[in-house]
């Protein structure tokens, strides 16, 4: 099948912001440094129907990767996940931690697919994926939040973060920890142990040794290190008594693609 390309060529001024509908697939590229944000708001005919504000700033291509774990999140039946191609062919494997579902060849760049699911779901793709959780399913339960999901190749072994605020509702905070079990026994939170205890695995066979676990926390800042320098993930995740969510990752890997400083 021919794939039909259009290229658009628009010129811009320092700090002019430009605003389109639905891109998802496109390419953009500029000669000088841009900043792209992607989401949903308030749309009844979206990814997810009747959604709040969702938005999350892109990553450039470079800093896109190859293994993502998705973690249920507190207080929601199940999630929308949906996952878009740098390059092609892009082959995806997809596995809750008992059943290995069926693969996802995206077959042109910008290609994308997105699906909905209840359980814990480790995704692995042959060329860099970039995927997007959204708490809440595409029948419309569930608080809502929209999340890029950070790749494993881009965790970090300490993070500082602070939780969402408002002045008009009462938000429950939490921490979602990704780790391998090997280093969850020096890792800590505000200077105390996590423990060993309530950590859930991606993989029921052990082939992948990598645990998750939902820690509440209190509104505020906070530092979670691993002392022995191993890389995990963190995931920053709140929803309130009238439905409202936020949801972002705790931080990056970054610097220079093939040098990165963490």
């Amino acid at each position: 099948m021919m794939m039909m390309m259009m290229m658009i060529v628009v010129l811009m001024t320092k700090r002019e912001l430009l605003l389109y509908s639905d891109l998802s697939g496109t390419r953009l590229t500029s000669n000088k440094p841009i900043a792209v944000f992607s989401g949903n708001n308030d749309v009844s005919d979206g990814l997810l129907p009747k959604a709040s504000h969702l938005v999350e700033q892109l990553p450039p291509v470079d800093y896109w990767g190859y293994t993502f774990y998705l973690f249920t999140l507190p207080g929601v039946d199940s999630y929308t996940y949906m996952m878009v191609t740098a390059e092609s062919p892009n082959d995806v494997e997809l596995r809750t931690p008992t059943t290995t579902l069926q693969p996802q060849q995206l077959s042109h760049a910008g290609d994308f697919r997105s699906s909905s699911i209840s359980e814990l779901l480790v995704m692995r793709a042959s060329s860099p994926l970039l995927v997007a959780q959204f708490g809440g399913d595409s029948a419309g339960s569930g608080p809502r939040a929209m999340m890029l999901v950070p790749p494993a190749e881009l965790f970090r072994s300490w993070y500082t973060l602070a939780t969402g605020h408002s002045d008009f509702d009462n938000f429950t905070h939490y921490v979602i920890l990704v780790a391998n079990r090997s280093a969850i026994d020096r890792l800590q939170l505000d200077g105390q142990p996590v423990g060993g205890a309530d950590w859930v695995e991606f993989d029921a066979t052990h082939q992948d040794d990598t645990v998750g676990r939902v820690v509440p926390v209190k509104p505020g800042v906070h530092v979670i290190v691993q002392l022995d320098g191993t890389p995990f993930g963190a995931y920053v995740y709140g929803h309130s008594e009238s439905n409202c969510a936020y949801a972002f990752a705790a931080g990056l890997c970054l610097g220079s693609p093939n040098n990165l400083v963490c």
